[in-house]
């Protein structure tokens, strides 16, 4: 018997497959499930590069691996027997901002996903759906708007002190 914490509970609740296989795979399902799996591995390492792409495992297991989404949250992925036929990958995210709400919200978002997506890989459209969502809200727009905020401030400053400077003058 062993305990589980409350954080350790949630991390394995993330591995839960939201579909089960209802029968065992068979060779042929298992061979291309594998192929498939190795061809969408060298696609991510093409996309996504040393700096974002991690491979955890031995290429000849089933394969585990890590993508950094933003320089905050990672998800580590791992292919199973029945992806992407009948199941989705397990993953798990490590994140140093992200909530409980937020973790199972796009938990659930990425279930989903697959189970919309008829049994095809799904780890890049998984990614991008990520990166879209968990990407600082348009820090390039929030920057230029407090640029010109700012602006605004100082030139309605310069005005002002000049307004008072000739009504003294005055």
């Amino acid at each position: 018997m062993f305990n589980i914490s409350s954080n350790t509970a949630n991390e394995i609740k993330s591995f839960v497959s939201s579909k089960k296989i209802q029968e065992p795979l068979t060779n042929e399902e298992e061979i291309k499930n594998k192929e498939e799996q190795l061809m969408e591995i060298e696609t991510l390492k093409c996309i996504y590069g040393d700096d974002d792409f991690k491979l955890l495992s031995k290429p000849d297991q089933y394969s585990k691996f890590r993508i950094r989404i933003n320089e905050h949250t990672s998800i580590i992925i791992e292919f199973v027997s029945g992806y992407p036929s009948h199941q989705h990958p397990l993953f798990e995210f490590k994140s140093s901002v992200l909530n409980q709400n937020e973790l199972k919200k796009y938990s659930s978002s990425l279930k989903k996903q697959y189970d919309e997506n008829n049994a095809n890989v799904i780890v890049f459209a998984w990614i991008e759906y990520l990166r879209e969502e968990l990407r600082p809200e348009n820090d390039l727009d929030n920057m230029l708007q407090i640029e010109s905020q700012k602006t605004k401030e100082k030139e309605t400053l310069q005005e002002n002190t000049k307004i008072n400077n000739s009504s003294n003058n005055n």
